[in-house]
């Protein structure tokens, strides 16, 4: 059994361009996809709103600065 590293595929990423900072890309029905800056190394984070009947649904693993709510 051969312990080396299969070769790496290139990175494939399912839609053309990301969006800019603070816009919004439907990345599926009903689902959309919003980048927040960060102030530091790791210069963005992703957030997603799935579709949720009349109200809002959030997965947003950004920190709380004033920046990032400022975008809210």
């Amino acid at each position: 059994m051969s312990t080396a590293a299969a070769p790496a595929a290139a990175v494939q990423f399912p839609f053309p361009k990301r969006p800019e900072v603070g816009s919004t890309v439907e990345v599926a029905p009903g689902v959309l996809w919003l980048r927040l800056a960060l102030p530091f190394r790791l210069d963005q984070v992703n957030v997603y709103r799935p579709g949720d009947g009349p109200g809002w649904t959030i997965l947003d693993t950004d920190i709380g600065n004033d920046d990032a709510k400022a975008l809210w």
